[in-house]
């Protein structure tokens, strides 16, 4: 929670969370994975509805120290659970 209030300062743009922490029924009906970030309270996907939104919030998430990003359509996956693999970009596409 601290990493994504320092990214939410870092950025100066308002982070409406789409999802955070998801019991593992939910995570499962939804298709997430098993070892979710989502899953351990480690992750958030943040909304992200125009360019330069996007812009700000994915770089304040790296200044911020976020290891696990995942960009999608209209929102950007933070993780920052240390059991999943670190340094990692994905996309949903």
């Amino acid at each position: 929670m601290n990493k994504l209030l320092d990214a939410r300062k870092i950025a100066n743009v308002p982070f409406i969370i789409l999802s955070g922490f998801r019991c593992r029924s939910y995570n499962h009906t939804i298709g997430g994975r098993a070892a979710s970030d989502h899953v351990t309270g480690q992750g958030s996907d943040i909304r992200a509805l125009d360019s330069s939104t996007y812009f700000e919030i994915l770089s304040a998430a790296i200044l911020a120290g976020f290891l696990r990003i995942g960009p999608n359509r209209g929102a950007i996956h933070l993780g920052n659970n240390p059991t999943n693999p670190q340094r990692v970009c994905w996309t949903y596409y």
